[in-house]
This record gives C-alpha cells, sequence and structure tokens, in this order.
C-alpha cells in the first residue's frame, strides 16, 4: 500500500529557537507546521518554561508532558512528539518557575501547526 503524500507546509520535524532578550522570551519562528506524529525541538538560549494551549486552554500539548509546560533548559530540548493532531498549539516561553499566563495575546507567543493544511500539496491557480 503506497504512503499518502505529505500534507503542504507540514513536515516530520521542526525546531524552534527560543530566545532570551531584554528580559523576555520570543520563539523563533514564530510560526511553523508538523505532521501529525512529528516531532518539535526547542532549542534555548536559557532555562524556561514553555506553556502550550489550544483552542485557548492550557494543555499537555506533547507526549510526556505535565503541569501544560515543558521545562527547558539551555541548549536542545526534545524532540516531543503532538499529543494533539490536526490543531494548532500555541506556545508562551516564561521564565522557570513563572505562573501560567492568560490566554490572551499579551506576551510573545508562537504557534505549531500540527497535521495536515487540507490542501492536499496543491496550490489554487488563478
Amino acid at each position: 500500500m503506497a504512503k499518502p503524500a505529505p500534507a503542504f507546509g507540514a513536515q516530520s520535524s521542526t525546531s524552534i529557537q527560543i530566545t532570551f532578550s531584554a528580559g523576555s522570551y520570543a520563539p523563533l519562528p514564530i510560526s511553523s507546521s508538523v505532521d501529525n506524529n512529528g516531532q518539535v525541538s526547542f532549542i534555548c538560549t536559557q532555562a524556561c518554561w514553555i506553556w502550550t494551549f489550544v483552542n485557548g486552554a492550557l494543555t499537555n500539548a506533547f507526549v510526556g508532558q505535565t503541569g501544560n509546560h515543558l521545562a527547558c533548559s539551555p541548549g536542545n530540548n526534545g524532540p516531543y512528539t503532538p499529543s494533539v493532531q490536526n490543531t494548532t498549539i500555541t506556545i508562551a516561553p516564561l521564565a522557570v518557575n513563572s505562573q501560567p499566563p492568560s490566554p490572551s495575546p499579551l506576551s510573545v507567543r508562537g504557534t505549531i501547526k500540527v497535521g495536515s493544511t487540507g490542501e492536499g500539496g496543491k496550490k489554487e491557480s488563478k
């Protein structure tokens, strides 16, 4: 049986750099995508907690995650496999031992689109 073609824009793995500057953390790139069974790695310039939301609610968005956040050390963390499919994970990196942020976009956030974009690898022609 043939494997389905990969979804347009999704990849089997992605790396997100978490930088720290002027007292705040920022994900680079801000938006990324990964296949449903793909892997995400976080490369951090210093220790942080990465809070995860799905549909505005704090969620354990990765396999093995607890407390609705990933505790990351300086350097490479992961790879992590999403525990959710066909949705978008919003990430909010903050200081270690931070309280969970509100779902409103007051701090720097990033997004990880998990799964197919629904475009089947085809671009619309005009």
